[in-house]
Parts: structure tokens; sequence; C-alpha cells
């Protein structure tokens, strides 16, 4: 992903009761699509980035209706068949990320207003496709909330165009930080490889 983000450990706080929330519900949610998905023969299934079911993975063959399976095996439902409808009918995963950035009211766009109408502009920020976003979805957590870096796209607003107001994000916005911990990409990184060992260890010690 490209673009410039500021990387946060979510340690304590209303933040980190928030996120562990919609962590929870959404591992419920898996749960209840995982039950609907197996009484329609599947053992697993896909989401698209809005959290829709868009593919099922079969044991063996999969029921009529189903095309054939894409590099990572995942059957799509052909156009118009009872597949595809009950695939449909299928509930969403919640979107944590955008729950959160509602929320914590984090900006994804800058906006500029020059002299005149023809020099204002106004752009997406952060890293794409998600400029903000929580890592990762463990009941348990570690989990880190990365964000646009606002005052980096600000500056480099007014450089490219000198004179110009940024509307938005408002000029006093700043992101509550109580509970968090800014940290570097590779200090996260690190952390959750060790998060990953130690669960890795205590499974095979409780064999």
């Amino acid at each position: 992903m490209r673009g410039h983000a500021k990387h946060y450990l979510i340690e304590s706080g209303p933040t980190l009761a928030l996120v562990s929330e919609l962590v929870m519900l959404r591992h419920k949610a898996a749960k209840e699509i995982l039950e609907k998905v197996r009484a329609l023969g599947g053992v697993n299934f896909r989401v698209d980035p809005n959290g829709a079911v868009t593919a099922l993975w079969f044991a063996g063959k999969p029921p009529k209706g189903y095309c054939k399976p894409d590099r990572a095996g995942g059957h799509q439902p052909r156009k118009g068949s009872k597949a595809e409808a009950a695939i449909r009918a299928l509930p969403r995963l919640p979107d944590v990320d955008r729950a959160v950035q509602k929320a914590l009211g984090i900006p994804d766009s800058l906006s500029t207003e020059g002299p005149d109408a023809c020099s204002s502009s106004s752009g997406l920020i952060g890293l794409f496709p998600n400029p903000v976003g929580i890592a990762y979805y463990h009941p348990e957590g570690p989990y880190l909330l990365w964000t646009p870096d606002v005052e980096f796209y600000k500056a480099r607003a007014l450089e490219v165009s000198p004179g110009c107001t940024i509307t938005h994000p408002s000029p006093d916005w700043e992101l509550d930080t109580s509970g968090l911990r800014e940290v570097l990409k590779e200090e996260w990184d690190l952390l959750v490889a060790r998060h990953k060992q130690s669960k890795s260890a205590a499974q095979k010690g409780g064999n």
C-alpha cells in the first residue's frame, strides 16, 4: 500500500474498548455466517471489502450452481442461479475499519481552497485502499490503528499550492491519542511475529 501513515498501538482507554467490542462482533458474525455456509455444503467462505460473501470452499465437488474453482480454490455462484441467491442472502461481516474511522472522526481526504475556484482541490490521503484500519482481527489483540499522516499531507498541500487554505480537515482537528502509543511499522511487525510465536508455542505445549 502506498501513502503516508501513522501507526498506533492501542493499549488502553475508550479506543481499546471500542475496537475490542467491534472485533468480537465481527467474530460472532463470522461464526454465524460459517454455520449458514455449512448448511449450504461449504466449509469456508470469502468476503469482499464490504463484508459480503462472494465465494465458498467445499470439501469435495461443489453443488449445482457454482463455477469452477478460482486460483485460491473458492467457488463463486453462477449468475442467476439459486446458489447466487443463497449467497446474497447471507449476512455481511461488519466493517471494523469504517466503524473505528467514524467513531474517532479520522479524515481520509484533504481539501484546499485557493484565491479562485480553479485553484481549489480535493483528494484522498493515507494508505490505499484502506486509509484507516485495524490490525489484526484477533479477539485477544494486540491491536494496531493506522491513520493518514494528516500533518504530512497538510504540509505537502501548502508546499504545492502556496497561499491556499486547507478547508478539510478542520485546522483544529487532532486525533485523540489517549490510550494509544505511536510506533514504527517495523515495531508492529515484530510485535505480531512474537505474538504468533508465543501462541504457537502455547498450542504445542498444550498437546
